[in-house]
């Protein structure tokens, strides 16, 4: 994968209710050795399969697990 010149990556990634989540810190670690900036979003039940103040280390952003309204 190409990115633009001097464009940032950022790669959302969205968990879900399923064991694989479970890999997600593997996948970070790639993903920012390759020059992506990861965010990690997670349904209410897949936030269950996650280490998330591991990936908010990891990550240095908090996971989302809920929608926020207009203006927050």
């Amino acid at each position: 994968m190409e990115r633009l010149a001097g464009a940032p990556g950022v790669l959302y990634v969205i968990a879900c209710a399923a064991p694989a989540a479970a890999g997600l810190p593997h996948l970070i670690h790639i993903a920012q050795a390759l020059g992506w900036r990861v965010h990690v979003v997670a349904t209410p039940m897949g936030e269950r399969f996650l280490d998330v103040p591991e990936l908010e280390r990891l990550t240095g952003d908090r996971v989302r697990t809920t929608y926020r309204m207009p203006g927050e």
